[in-house]
């Protein structure tokens, strides 16, 4: 198994209204020699139920020198983000279908444990009637 020096890179680039943007770029340089090789990497923020989510995209970056590679970079960058969109979207409907394909039976709210959501349910019925009965007295 071949071993590698990595050295990281930062290209700084200016993007539509002033932004920049940090392109992120790794070189690895195998030790016993051979042909180096560009991984490039970018931070995907998600917006989730539960809050912002960080997710970091790696990918190849084609390119026989530093800077042919860092002008490969958004290119690469924009597929490897389009696929990972791609792949979260499909992992969310597959978590969607399983949450609606499950079968609800009488008594069992979702997230409850079947039996235990039936107990509290008639608790309470019991509890109104009760109050019920106590008003009717009067």
């Amino acid at each position: 198994m071949p071993i590698y020096e990595r050295k990281q890179f930062v290209q700084e680039v200016e993007v539509e209204d002033g932004q920049k943007e940090a392109r992120c770029m790794e070189m690895m340089i195998p030790v016993e020699g051979g042909e180096s090789f560009f991984i490039g990497s970018v931070d995907m923020i998600l917006q989730t139920p539960v809050g912002r989510a960080q997710n970091r995209v790696v990918f190849d970056v084609e390119g026989d020198t530093l800077e042919a590679a860092f002008g490969n970079w958004k290119k690469a960058a924009d597929a490897a983000v389009a696929k990972a969109k791609d792949e979260i979207q499909s992992e969310v409907r597959r978590a969607q279908q399983a949450a609606a394909s499950r079968i609800m039976t009488p008594g069992q709210m979702p997230g409850q444990i079947p039996g235990v959501a039936k107990k509290l349910f008639d608790e309470g019925a019991q509890l109104a009637g009760r109050s019920r009965r106590k008003r009717r007295k009067r």
